[in-house]
C-alpha cells in the first residue's frame, strides 16, 4: 500500500529512491539527493541538541558492529545473517538509535 501525505504538506523537492532499505539510504551520502542535503547533521537530539554527522554514525555502527562480533563469536564468513540477529531495548535517543542499523 502507498502512503501519501495530506495535501497540506509540501512536496520534497527531489526523488526519493524506493529500492533501497532504509538504514544503508541515511547511513550512506546518497548522490541522488541535492548537496544541501548531505551538508547538514541528520542526526540531531531534540533534548541535548548534540548532532551527529554520517560519517560519525557509520563509524559507530561500525564499531558497535565489531563489538558484537566480538562478544558473540562471529565471523564474518561464518553462518547465515539470520543466524546473527540482535535485540536491543534501548531508550530512544540519537545515541542509541543507530543500534537498529548495525549490520552484522
Amino acid at each position: 500500500m502507498v502512503f501519501e501525505p495530506p495535501a497540506w504538506v509540501p512536496r520534497i523537492p527531489f526523488n526519493l529512491p524506493d529500492s533501497t532499505p532504509v538504514g544503508e539510504f541515511i547511513l550512506s551520502r546518497n548522490q541522488s539527493l541535492p548537496p544541501e542535503v548531505n551538508v547538514r547533521a541528520p542526526f540531531i537530539c531534540a533534548l541535548s541538541g548534540r548532532a551527529y554527522s554520517v560519517a560519525e554514525v557509520q563509524k559507530r555502527v561500525d564499531w558497535l558492529a565489531r563489538r558484537l562480533c566480538k562478544e558473540f563469536g562471529w565471523l564474518p564468513n561464518e553462518l547465515s545473517p539470520w543466524e546473527k540477529v540482535v535485540g536491543i531495548l534501548s531508550v530512544n535517543t540519537v545515541s542509541y538509535h543507530q543500534v537498529t542499523f548495525t549490520s552484522l
